[in-house]
């Protein structure tokens, strides 16, 4: 009985310490993950919208029309510009290779043409299957409820909704195209999918 006893203490010598440890360790994980959450600011929630998709047939605005009800369930990509925008045409290669890097993934990319014509849109070349997809806000008012100014202006939503980044100006540098992609990654989106 006294062997199996030392037995039992010798053992539990070498559990406690570990036992010990870990509990030190979740309770240490646990409080920075409630002081992180503290941090992070609230993301706001992306104003709601319904547009029109400029299909390479369409004569104009009338065929499918895309909600941001129907992009939610993984991150998004929205990115504003217009057929006159040089500086939105510059940066088309970029956001294009972005685009065909993550295409078959759980993923949304729209090019929304703000204040625009039908026709020189689809003049562009960027209506295609090469391409994300166009959506046209005819009066301008998606890009009003965004608060955008001037033209491009990218916004990565989360699988929320919600407002993750925006970037002003074009997607062509690579500090800009990083911050873009990494906001689309896995690890970014789970952090702020818990807040």
């Amino acid at each position: 009985m006294k062997s199996r006893l030392r037995s039992v203490v010798k053992h539990l010598w070498y559990v406690v310490p570990v036992a010990a440890a870990y509990a030190l360790i979740s309770f240490f994980a646990d409080s920075w993950a409630m002081e992180r959450r503290k941090t992070q600011p609230e993301l706001p929630m992306a104003p709601a919208f319904a547009l029109p998709l400029v299909e390479p047939e369409a004569q104009g605005p009338g065929a499918k029309v895309v909600s941001s009800e129907e992009l939610r369930g993984g991150p998004v990509v929205l990115n504003f510009w217009a057929s006159w925008c040089v500086a939105c045409m510059d940066e088309k290669p970029y956001l294009d290779a972005i685009w065909k890097k993550r295409k078959n993934k759980r993923y949304g990319m729209y090019a929304i043409a703000t204040g625009d014509d039908w026709a020189a849109v689809q003049r562009t070349g960027r209506v295609s299957a090469e391409h994300f997809p166009i959506l046209f806000d005819t009066d301008g008012q998606v890009a009003e409820a965004f608060a955008v100014k001037t033209l491009p202006v990218t916004i990565v939503l989360d699988n929320t909704g919600r407002v993750l980044y925006r970037h002003d100006g074009p997607v062509s540098s690579q500090a800009a195209i990083g911050a873009v992609e990494r906001m689309l990654s896995r690890d970014v989106q789970d952090s702020w999918a818990t807040h």
